[in-house]
C-alpha cells in the first residue's frame, strides 16, 4: 500500500505501474484546508509564561543564572529588578553581581529553558540546567538534591 501526494496526470500514469506489482495506491493532497487555517490559540507573550525554568545572561560577562518560578516569568523579573534596586539585608546572586561588579543582566532576552506545570518536575529541570551553566552565578545548594551520577552524566553530555 503506497499513499503519494496526488498530481494530475502523473498520478494517472503511476497507478497501472503500482497495480502490476499487486500494490494499492492511495493519493493524498497536500494542500489542505488545515495548512491554511490558523491552529489553537494565539501565543503568549514570551515574559506572560508560567510554570518555567529560565536563565537571564549577563549584559556585562559570561556569567548566567538559572532559576525557576510558578507564576508569571515577567513577575519574577520584576522581584529580581527590584531586589537590585533596592539594595536588600539579604541579596540575591543576581544583586550580588549587579553590585559587586558593575554589571547588568539582559533583562529583555531572558530565555525560557523549560516549561513544566509539576513543581517536583520543574525542581529536577531546574537542577540540570544549573549543573549544565559553563559560568553560573545559580545557588549550588539548589542542586544538592541532585545525585553525583547524574551531575556526571549532565557534564558528560553538556558543551564543553
Amino acid at each position: 500500500f503506497f499513499a503519494i501526494p496526488y498530481v494530475g496526470s502523473v498520478s494517472k500514469k503511476c497507478t497501472p505501474i503500482v497495480n502490476m506489482c499487486n500494490c494499492k495506491l492511495a493519493f493524498t493532497i497536500p494542500n489542505t484546508l488545515k495548512n491554511f487555517i490558523k491552529k489553537g490559540k494565539d501565543k503568549l507573550e514570551h515574559t506572560k509564561n508560567q510554570n518555567v525554568v529560565y536563565k537571564i545572561s549577563c549584559d556585562n560577562c559570561d556569567v548566567s543564572y538559572v532559576g525557576q518560578t510558578k507564576r508569571q516569568l515577567k513577575t519574577r523579573l520584576h522581584e529580581h529588578i527590584l531586589d537590585i534596586n533596592k539594595g536588600s539585608k539579604s541579596p540575591s546572586v543576581i544583586s550580588d553581581h549587579c553590585i559587586e561588579k558593575n554589571h547588568d543582566f539582559n533583562w529583555d532576552n531572558v530565555e525560557i529553558l523549560d516549561i513544566e506545570p509539576f513543581y517536583n518536575k520543574r525542581l529536577i529541570s531546574e537542577m540540570v540546567h544549573i549543573k549544565k551553566q559553563i559560568h553560573g552565578i545559580s545557588r549550588q545548594n539548589d542542586t544538592e538534591s541532585l545525585p553525583d551520577l547524574y551531575s556526571n552524566i549532565i557534564h558528560s553530555l553538556s558543551p564543553s
